[in-house]
């Protein structure tokens, strides 16, 4: 989602930061509404996180408005 290498992404294993930008935040920024529907399988919910101990980004912090997990 943000173009680079899978490598490159990551905090940690499925742990994408939320400071990184992604289309979704681009086309976000241009007045667009976002939605993604399947898996998201990044740290992004509240027991995901204290699994990890880190902070991964939420479907929101990532862009999208509206989804279907």
């Amino acid at each position: 989602m943000t173009g680079k290498y899978n490598f490159r992404n990551y905090r940690g294993f499925g742990i994408l930061a939320p400071q990184e930008q992604i289309m979704a935040n681009l086309l976000q920024d241009l007045g667009y509404t976002n939605g993604v529907v399947g898996k998201w399988q990044l740290y992004g919910n509240e027991y995901l996180r204290t699994l990890a101990e880190s902070d991964g980004a939420s479907p929101t912090q990532a862009g999208f408005e509206e989804f279907a997990l």
